[in-house]
């Protein structure tokens, strides 16, 4: 390899090497803003992968126990990319109620790893009965407006993708 070639190809490496810390910094960047907007009522974003296809979202969450109990009461729109996710401290048995909501929603129950293990699809707005259950221990759950499932072709099983944030407060 001549001297020049030996060079190019140096410079190449330290190019690829900057690269490769530019984007980590930027992810980093990405993934510490992503957590402040959180933190200040904002949205992040949400995919449910489903067969071959991918569908984002931009999702409301819902991780202190007050914004549990609140989730989309009293609320009269919701687009048809967005909607809310509640974080648990740990995965259990959950169960959810329309008290108060005026929107009829899809239901979508996840566990710990992010995957769909049930959903309730059109569920009746204002009703405190019947309640709304998960099939195994959930750590997740994702309100969407109704019909989104049966439209997207979500289903149990499907994966769910989103920065992983703490639940806060008991």
């Amino acid at each position: 390899m001549g001297g020049s070639e030996a060079k190019s190809g140096f410079i190449v490496m330290k190019a690829e090497k900057f690269l490769n810390s530019l984007f980590y910094a930027a992810f980093l960047a990405f993934l510490l803003a992503g957590r402040a907007f959180c933190a200040e009522g904002g949205r992040i974003p949400l995919a449910i992968r489903s067969g071959g296809s991918s569908h984002a979202f931009q999702v409301e969450v819902a991780r202190e126990e007050e914004e549990r109990r609140r989730g989309l009461m009293f609320r009269e729109k919701l687009g048809e990319r967005e909607g809310m996710l509640f974080i648990f401290e740990s995965a259990g048995w959950l169960t959810f109620w329309m008290k108060n909501t005026p929107l009829s929603l899809d239901i979508l129950f996840i566990d710990e790893n992010k995957k769909i293990v049930n959903i309730h699809a059109g569920t009746k707005p204002f009703q405190e009965f019947p309640t709304y259950e998960s099939k195994a221990p959930c750590r997740y759950v994702l309100e969407v407006v109704t019909g989104t499932c049966r439209r997207l072709g979500i289903r149990p099983g499907d994966r769910v993708e989103f920065q992983s944030l703490p639940a806060k407060g008991k």
